[in-house]
């Protein structure tokens, strides 16, 4: 969804209630009642606050995740969801998608499928990650060196 249109900023729009759509995702986000997930994406000169699986990025994300089973508790904000943006290269993306939001997210056990996985798979699950941002990390040291 266009945020931003007919002149008005993402943050007056979604408070004067110009785009309900978004509300309501952002709403569904705070409350634990959604995928857990809001994207922000700036591209082609447009702001989209989309879940990611209609449109791919292009340009820039700003991501929130919440990493809490249930609410996001205003006095706990920092705590509740871990946020930051994406851009350039798709495997700095991917490794930075990794790294900052997947397994800190599996690390607090608050999604389903690791709910239901024994402990020595979380932590086979967790061990795999480093070692998949690792491996990132060295590709992308790699191609930037031009080898």
């Amino acid at each position: 969804a266009k945020l931003g249109s007919q002149g008005l900023g993402v943050a007056t729009g979604l408070l004067d209630g110009a785009m309900q759509q978004e509300q309501q995702m952002v709403d569904a986000f705070l409350n634990g009642e959604s995928s857990g997930h809001l994207l922000f994406y700036s591209q082609a000169g447009e702001v989209f606050l989309t879940n990611g699986s209609s449109q791919g990025l292009t340009g820039k994300c700003a991501y929130f995740v919440r990493v809490t089973d249930g609410k996001v508790n205003p006095a706990k904000v920092e705590e509740d969801v871990n946020f930051g943006t994406l851009e350039g290269s798709s495997l700095v993306a991917m490794s930075r998608m990794i790294s900052e939001v997947f397994c800190p997210a599996v690390a607090t056990n608050t999604f389903g499928f690791s709910k239901r996985m024994k402990p020595a798979e979380l932590a086979e699950l967790q061990d795999s990650n480093s070692r998949c941002v690792e491996v990132l990390g060295k590709a992308i040291e790699s191609l930037a060196s031009g080898l």
